[in-house]
Parts: C-alpha cells; structure tokens; sequence
C-alpha cells in the first residue's frame, strides 16, 4: 500500500502523460493489469477521455465518426467489458468517461439494431465490413449471452456465426444495390443522350 502522497505523485505523473501517450501509443487501458484498475479509476478516465478526444475531436458528435472511432479504437473492448466484468470501476469513472463510454454503446447498438432490422446506411455497414473483425469481437462482448440457455463458448459461437451470416446477407444487399445504382445511371445517361438528340 502505497503512502497517500505518493500515491498522489504517482497519479498526477501518469495523469499528465497521458495526453501524449494517446497520440502515440495504442491499446493503453490493456497496459494496466486488471487488478489495478479499481485503484487508478481517474486514469483509467483520463486514458478513455482522452483517447476519444484525439480521435473524435473534442465534441464528438459526429455519428459516422464515432462508429468509425469505436471500430478502430483498440481499447473498446476491454471498455465495454467493464460492463460485464467491472462494473464497479465503471460506477467509478468521471462523468466525462462514463459520458464517452455512453455514446460509444449509443452508437455501437444503434448499428447493431439498423444492422439487425435491415435498415442500415450502406456507409455504415462499408465502415464494418472494413472492420468486421473488431465488429464482432464487440458484439461478442455486448451481446446478451445470458438470454441463451446453452453453455458459454457455444452461445459465442453461435453469436459469431449468426451474426456473419446477417453480414453477408447486408454484403450481397448492398451488391445488389450497387448494381442497380450502375444500372439506373446507365438509364439515366441514356436518357439525357436521347433528350440531347
């Protein structure tokens, strides 16, 4: 245990090296071991804030920048486990990472349910199948496991692959789409050819 003024030292060093380790180091929140998460709540908070404002920019607003933000940001997973694993570290956090880790799972679950639905931006479904990997992987996290009555891993599997089945199905719909996109424009161009004639 450490004495409260060092302790204190301790957090103010790490605190302010924080704004220049997320501009240059990724995956910071998996650099702390998960027993020492509870004690350093504050930077574990300045590590999530701050990592989202060198992404997102400062107001983070912007829905296809934060999707694009959850999808790249290598931290999110083990943020969005605190859900499940350390809820008590979540109840923790500054107003401000609660507020950052809310829009995330704002975003992420809207996505999920346009997805689901079949009522999706095709740029949102290009921006995951650009990222399909870490898509799932969050999905696996957020899913709701405990509405499955079979064991664990198959329940994850499972998921996984209901999941890659309802993105290929989005994949070939957006082909489809395409195609007729090119199809129209090529009417359309025909079209403006016969009016010019």
């Amino acid at each position: 245990e450490l004495d409260s003024s060092i302790e204190r030292c301790f957090l103010n060093c790490a605190t302010e090296a924080v704004t220049a380790a997320c501009e240059t180091q990724s995956n910071l929140l998996e650099k702390i071991p998960s027993c020492n998460m509870g004690l350093l709540s504050q930077l574990v908070s300045d590590i999530v804030v701050k990592s989202w404002q060198t992404k997102c920019g400062q107001s983070g607003e912007d829905f296809d920048e934060i999707l694009h933000h959850v999808l790249t940001w290598p931290d999110v997973k083990r943020i969005f486990s605190f859900r499940g694993t350390n809820s008590k570290l979540l109840e923790e956090l500054t107003d401000e990472a609660k507020n950052v880790i809310a829009i995330s799972d704002s975003v992420f679950v809207q996505v999920i349910r346009d997805i689901l639905t079949g009522c999706v931006l095709v740029k949102h479904l290009e921006e995951v199948f650009q990222h399909e990997k870490q898509f799932i992987s969050i999905w696996l996290i957020r899913a709701p496991l405990k509405e499955h009555h079979q064991p664990f891993l198959q329940t994850k599997e499972l998921l996984q692959r209901e999941m890659e089945e309802v993105l290929q199905r989005r994949r070939e719909e957006v082909a489809h789409v395409r195609k007729d996109q090119k199809a129209v424009g090529t009417f359309l161009a025909m079209c403006r050819k016969v009016q010019a004639a």
